[in-house]
């Protein structure tokens, strides 16, 4: 009991154990506990403990402090020697310094790109209860989709007055293309048709005017900073009137410019009361009101709703009132999108933007995760073959008491420590390709988002992890040399390490691989897309959309005014592009059989000389004329997959039913063509005839197209009244359709170049150092007659195989 009284505090010794590790400080527990059976014996337990646990407190900062300064000298130490080695081995250092850099500058670009692309509509406040309503129709295929982000104008107030689930609901409608004009000015702007509740759900600021009566007035409208700026520079635009085909309407109040990453886009809003007593009065009230889905809904929720159940109760609900309204087979399924997932995962009919894929989010993320991994693998590679290098250092360190786990921390270390070099470099490489990667992405992308706390803490734990994974192998091989084999220059490494190198080298090029023939099979695919059959020729040709009425009320004149310069060939008008034919409907007619069938088919209107302008083949029958002075109300053309579809065997005289009660005849039938994109089949598609459309067309020479384009300009001027000249090349909007994919070959192709070039930078760090230990063995070559070619071949065939 005596020797147990005579024992320190078991606290205090468990404490001192963990601080004191080492030889030395066993020692100093050994001082402390003699001490404390001194003060025991002469002052009695409670002064010895009082000592004691003084002793104790006035130690610990001490040896904290000692430590602090011995890592830190370890630390200048560990520098010093990365430093060194860094001159010492230049092209082992380059080759692993710039493949880190490469990779580290491919991710954060990548990472800035995925954080834009994920930050979308996230700047609203409430952007976690807000919801955009849409709806399934099931068969009703379009495009190949049966869900639109479209709904009725009915919908968003009666769910305000329905569902006590939801605390604001608002619906607009888009206007792409509103000519505004003040004085001499004349722009056209994208526009919005809001409701009064707008504001209340979506956080778009106002610099001035109140939210709540902003959009109460039908002859008012909301500008966009950047417009008011347009159109009266650093004057007041309050009170100021803006013309539209709609009239004059007064400036009531200024919105902040569109965040860019905002999926609804806007320069004006209009109140939605400018149209809904147009439909209130009109003679189709219940269809336009009810049964017309071209309005956007949109609602803030309580926090505790039932998401499902809402989207029960308003399909509900909805398809009650069609019935009531004498509506047949009109069983809609109703769902609710997350707002800020739209962006990224809604891909409906009708989107008011095009939006992004996650898809693509997460491929870009595994392809610099690989671009990233390959520097890695080349630092893991190099590291181990140059362990020779220092093989002497090693020795002398386990001679003089350095044990495994300390020399494993010393290169894992200095691992660490190129990789946050390679940090610094990368982060400036960034700031200065940028404003390319911006261009080539069409993102506007901040280099301040670096700095952001979760960026920050994101890249840095990238940084270590991926020097911590470049460093592991190496350091476990270099700390595992014996003593006695090191200081003799052996390393003891059997052929597994080189096995195990060979086969990370495989690896490498077993990703570039992968990813260079991604990159091709997207190449092919949109040279095979540029250079298949359309059904039509898209080549010279302009298009103007033609909305001004002086142009459109003296069509015939503007036509000829244009063929009188022999540069334009031909003239056709069209009520949509033949790129993008997007008008449904139900069609009725009689199978060869006798049965009556129903076909979902497209159709265009176009004048008499679209086919001829576009040189599309009459396969039966003939084209629109005007010798028939009945083919604008009677005449169809259709393409051969109509007939298919009704298996007809002569169509020529064939009645087709449209929109109820509307006959007409076919005429003729076109070659099939493709009038929408190549991902979708080609569909049934009739064809009528209607001089006065939407968009002009002229297909003009090859030779000074410049000359050809001033003279449509100043023809139009002299016939329009106030919209402005606009045109494109058809074949350009032609090519915008596969933008995306262009856009993702063009990427997979540039960091499949990267990893190229990281791996064949890892290749020749290994065949350097190959060349560096065979140097006696080439002398001898030489001596014996080998030729350069074929020593280099000899020296390469080991890593070539493998590749």
């Amino acid at each position: 009991m005596r020797k147990n009284k005579a024992r320190p505090p078991r606290l205090g010794q468990w404490i001192l154990k963990k601080i004191l590790s080492s030889e030395e400080r066993r020692f100093l527990i050994e001082g402390i506990e003699e001490r404390y059976v001194r003060e025991l014996k002469d002052r009695g337990r409670i002064s010895a403990l009082f000592w004691y646990l003084k002793d104790i407190l006035r130690t610990i900062p001490i040896l904290i402090i000692d430590d602090f300064l011995g890592s830190t000298t370890m630390l200048k130490n560990y520098l010093k020697i990365t430093l060194r080695n860094i001159k010492r081995h230049k092209i082992f250092s380059f080759i692993n310094i710039t493949g880190l850099i490469i990779g580290l500058v491919c991710f954060i670009l990548i990472m800035l790109y995925v954080r834009y692309e994920m930050s979308y509509d996230a700047f609203h406040e409430n952007s976690d209860r807000i919801f955009r309503v849409a709806f399934q129709q099931p068969g009703r295929m379009y495009m190949g989709k049966d869900s639109w982000a479209v709904t009725t104008a009915a919908l968003a107030p009666t769910m305000m007055e329905e569902f006590p689930e939801v605390t604001y609901a608002t619906r607009f409608d888009s206007i792409n293309r509103l000519l505004l004009t003040k004085g001499d000015k004349s722009f056209y702007e994208r526009g919005l048709y809001a409701d009064e509740h707008f504001f209340d759900v979506f956080s778009f600021q106002l610099i001035t005017g109140d939210k709540k009566s902003v959009l109460n007035d039908p002859e008012s409208i909301i500008i966009s900073s950047r417009l008011a700026k347009k159109f009266f520079g650093s004057d007041d635009p309050l009170g100021q009137t803006l013309n539209c085909s709609l009239g004059d309407l007064e400036i009531v109040g200024i919105v902040e410019d569109i965040p860019e990453t905002s999926h609804i886009q806007f320069d004006c809003l209009i109140p939605f009361m400018k149209i809904q007593s147009s439909i209130e009065t009109g003679e189709n009230f219940q269809y336009y009101w009810w049964g017309n889905s071209n309005f956007y809904t949109y609602c803030v929720l309580k926090n505790e709703s039932d998401i499902g159940a809402l989207e029960k109760k308003i399909a509900a609900h909805m398809n009650k009132k069609y019935e009531d309204f004498g509506w047949k087979d009109m069983s809609f399924r109703y769902f609710l999108q997350p707002l800020e997932s739209i962006h990224l995962k809604s891909h409906l009919i009708h989107e008011l933007s095009v939006n992004n894929s996650d898809k693509l989010i997460h491929l870009l993320s595994f392809i610099v995760a690989f671009v990233l991994l390959i520097a890695c693998v080349n630092y893991m590679n190099l590291s181990s073959a140059y362990a020779s290098k220092r093989i002497k250092e090693i020795g002398i360190r386990k001679v003089v008491g350095g044990h495994r786990s300390q020399l494993f921390r010393q290169f894992a270390g200095e691992s660490l420590l190129i990789s946050i070099f390679s940090l610094f470099f990368a982060v400036g490489v960034v700031y200065l390709v940028l404003p390319w990667f911006n261009r080539f992405v069409g993102k506007n992308l901040a280099f301040g988002a670096i700095i952001e706390g979760r960026f920050v803490l994101g890249l840095l734990a990238v940084t270590v992890m991926s020097g911590f994974l470049s460093g592991a192998y190496p350091a476990a091989v270099l700390s595992s040399f014996k003593p006695a084999m090191a200081l003799k220059g052996k390393t003891g490494l059997t052929a597994e390490g080189g096995r195990f190198r060979n086969l990370l080298v495989t690896f490498q090029f077993a990703i570039t691989i992968i990813l260079i023939i991604s990159s091709l099979v997207i190449f092919l695919q949109i040279k095979s897309i540029r250079e298949r059959p359309l059904g039509y020729n898209r080549e010279y040709v302009v298009t103007i959309p033609v909305t001004d009425p002086g142009v459109r009320i003296n069509l015939k004149a503007f036509k000829n005014s244009l063929l009188n310069n022999p540069q334009v060939i031909e003239i056709a008008t069209s009520n949509q592009l033949p790129t993008q034919i997007l008008n449904s409907c139900t069609a009725r007619s009689d199978t060869d059989d006798g049965i009556v069938m129903e076909l979902q088919t497209s159709h265009e209107m176009v004048d008499y000389n679209f086919l001829e302008l576009f040189q599309m083949d009459i396969v039966e029958g003939r084209n629109f004329s005007e010798q028939y002075g009945t083919d604008q109300n009677e005449a169809l053309i259709v393409n051969e997959t109509f007939v298919k579809k009704l298996n007809w065997k002569n169509p020529l005289g064939k009645r087709v039913h449209l929109w109820g009660n509307l006959e007409k005849s076919v005429v003729g039938v076109v070659k099939d063509f493709h009038f929408q994109s190549m991902h979708h089949e080609i569909k049934p598609l009739f064809i009528q005839c209607r001089p006065d459309n939407h968009y002009f067309h002229a297909r003009i020479g090859s030779d000074n197209i410049a000359t050809t384009l001033d003279h449509i300009r100043e023809t139009y001027d002299r016939f329009k009244m106030r919209y402005p000249f606009e045109f494109f090349f058809l074949d350009d909007n032609f090519n915008q359709m596969y933008a995306s994919e262009r856009k993702l070959g063009q990427t997979l192709g540039v960091f499949s170049g990267l990893a190229v070039f990281i791996a064949c930078l890892g290749i020749f760090g290994l065949a350097t150092f190959a060349a560096e230990q065979r140097t006696k063995e080439i002398g001898i070559r030489k001596i014996l007659g080998a030729s350069v070619p074929g020593i280099f071949l000899h020296l390469s065939r080991g890593f070539t195989k493998w590749v």
